[in-house]
């Protein structure tokens, strides 16, 4: 285990051909002190829950010391939304959460939206410590606004959602979002993509603003 690593960029591409799922799982209990941590989407896939031995499996950890995640949907790969949002669950101190969502596409049959939003609709975790949001390349997607929906529903000392948009998107009215808010004090801030005055950024910039 590593003990003295602060900050941590996990960044994959693919996890087909050239990692093996079972080393790729040890490294997570090298991130228990990790107060920072950056990765992709192809990272979280190795950690959701899977089919062994004809029984489905959760890999078992927990980040206590994380304060800030970066998720970058850089590829396509068998992880959606709500894994994404169930991987939080093991981070029980997070208090500042960016997604950026500029290059992820959910190409699934009907079917899988609709269980998708079942799963956003069950979900009974409350993300207590979170303060921060900010979902980067927003285009108001439905399953977009399930995630949105949801956090601003299980967030309940949220302080700042930020949205980052391209024009036509920034047009979508957001009102009717003040109603989902369970933390009655939280700002709803929406911006083009291209001209973000928000000044809340994550701590590793290099991948904040890729398209």
């Amino acid at each position: 285990m590593v003990m003295h690593l602060d900050d941590a960029i996990i960044y994959f591409i693919s996890m087909r051909n050239y990692l093996m799922v079972p080393n790729v799982e040890k490294w997570v209990f090298d991130l228990f002190h990790v107060n920072v941590l950056t990765t992709t989407n192809a990272f979280l896939e190795v950690l959701t829950a899977r089919i062994s031995n004809g029984q489905i499996k959760e890999l078992q950890f927990c980040l206590q010391n994380l304060k800030e995640f970066q998720l970058l949907t850089r590829t396509v790969c068998n992880i959606n939304l709500y894994d994404a949002v169930s991987f939080l669950r093991t981070c029980p101190h997070l208090e500042r959460l960016f997604i950026n969502l500029s290059s992820y596409s959910m190409n699934c049959v009907p079917y899988e939206k609709l269980h998708q939003r079942h799963l956003f609709e069950e979900f009974n975790h409350i993300f207590n410590p979170l303060k921060i949001i900010k979902l980067m390349g927003v285009e108001f997607r439905e399953y977009e606004i399930d995630l949105i929906r949801l956090l601003l529903r299980k967030a309940i000392c949220l302080e700042t959602l930020v949205l980052t948009t391209y024009p036509p998107h920034a047009l979508f009215g957001i009102s009717h979002f003040h109603s989902w808010k369970t933390s009655v004090n939280c700002r709803i801030l929406v911006f083009n993509q291209l001209n973000d005055k928000s000044g809340i950024h994550p701590k590793e910039k290099r991948f904040a603003c890729y398209t």
